[in-house]
């Protein structure tokens, strides 16, 4: 192809994914709004001060639906330790958050089809669990870190703030300022029901995808590239075979920052491309519950072994996960999402895309006047 139709078959890729994903993403969003009324970080922080297997399995679906990124669960998480959250806990909530929330699934359910979906929840509800178990029997330091007064966790920003790391921050700047809903523009003490409401949406249709705007766009983007330029079966090509791109993925993956959000089209275009859904999932899973901001964090906030931990235990959830998945029938079902590529997207889909990008724009032109 000549530069014009590489450009456009560039073009068209990138609208195709965008088109599909849409609907599923507002919809996600405002889920996670609502979501947001009834799930206050100081609700989550209240509730995981307990040692044991519950308070593990309780952050780990405390954790799963919420719309926080890699990186502004951080602040989240320290909050909890401060508050008297246990290491297991903590690091339960860590791994679990950014993997998946509402936003997340629903974009997966609408490129990657429902058992994808199921299967990324369920590895996520999984990776949990492990890394919890992992980091409170294997952990250092104290139990608790004592509070006084009950004061919010260090760096917490204003809720309308978009300073978020996925805002185009960098991760490790913002995981000293990525709270939401603390500081001194938060909800009065005794908000209206009306004014919950309001605020809930406006998070999931301002703050949420102000957060997300450059992990979607950066990931639409390169996932068009990748459709473009990537020639199938690409991936057999690797060196070790099916091992070497194990390998490859999770090295990749583990320092990498990526929205579990943003990070959806370019898994499809991996499928497309001829990577296995269970090197796809490694990506999904090593990628938002690991980072070089989540990692400094965590070696200060659960201890030096307890962050190894934590980084292994993620790491043989990945690897048992997509060894289980590609020498098993479920591999079949899940790859099966990514042979609807040739289809075209229809009328309504494409609004749904233009209206995306119109939330997503304002919700970026909005931040930027709030920062200003």
């Amino acid at each position: 192809m000549n530069p014009a139709e590489t450009f456009l078959t560039f073009l068209k890729e990138t609208w195709w994914l965008t088109s599909e994903m849409a609907p599923y993403l507002l919809l996600g969003f405002t889920i996670a709004g609502l979501l947001r009324v009834f799930f206050t970080e100081d609700w989550v922080r209240r509730h995981l001060g307990q040692k044991g297997f519950y308070q593990i399995f309780k952050a780990v679906i405390i954790g799963i639906p919420l719309p926080l990124c890699s990186c502004g669960v951080i602040p989240v998480a320290a909050g909890i330790r401060k508050q008297g959250g246990q290491r297991g806990a903590v690091a339960a909530f860590t791994a679990a958050t950014p993997q998946t929330g509402v936003d997340a699934i629903a974009a997966t359910v609408g490129l990657l089809g429902w058992v994808f979906a199921i299967v990324r929840v369920f590895i996520a509800f999984l990776n949990g669990l492990v890394a919890g178990m992992v980091v409170e029997r294997w952990g250092d330091g104290p139990d608790k870190e004592s509070v006084e007064g009950g004061s919010q966790p260090e760096g917490c920003c204003a809720e309308d703030s978009s300073s978020c790391c996925c805002s185009g921050e960098e991760p490790e700047a913002a995981s000293q300022s990525c709270c939401e809903g603390t500081g001194k523009n938060s909800q009065p003490a005794n908000p209206t029901t009306r004014s919950k409401l309001a605020s809930g949406f406006k998070f999931g249709l301002v703050t949420l995808p102000g957060d997300l705007f450059a992990a979607l766009v950066f990931g639409l983007l390169l996932a068009g590239a990748i459709a473009t330029f990537v020639p199938e079966e690409f991936f057999s090509s690797i060196p070790g075979g099916q091992f070497g791109v194990y390998l490859g993925m999770t090295l990749l993956s583990l320092p990498l920052y990526v929205c579990s959000t943003g990070s959806i089209p370019m898994a499809y275009t991996f499928l497309a491309t001829g990577m296995s859904p269970g090197a796809v999932l490694i990506f999904l899973i090593a990628g938002p519950a690991s980072n070089t901001a989540t990692v400094t964090s965590l070696w200060k906030i659960i201890g030096p072994r307890g962050t190894i931990g934590y980084i292994l235990s993620i790491v043989a959830t990945c690897w048992v996960t997509a060894i289980a998945i590609d020498f098993s029938g479920i591999s079949l079902l899940v790859q099966e999402a990514a042979h609807h590529h040739d289809m075209s997207v229809n009328l309504f889909q494409q609004a749904m895309a233009v209206l995306l990008i119109a939330v997503l724009v304002t919700a970026k032109v909005q931040g930027r006047r709030t920062k200003d």
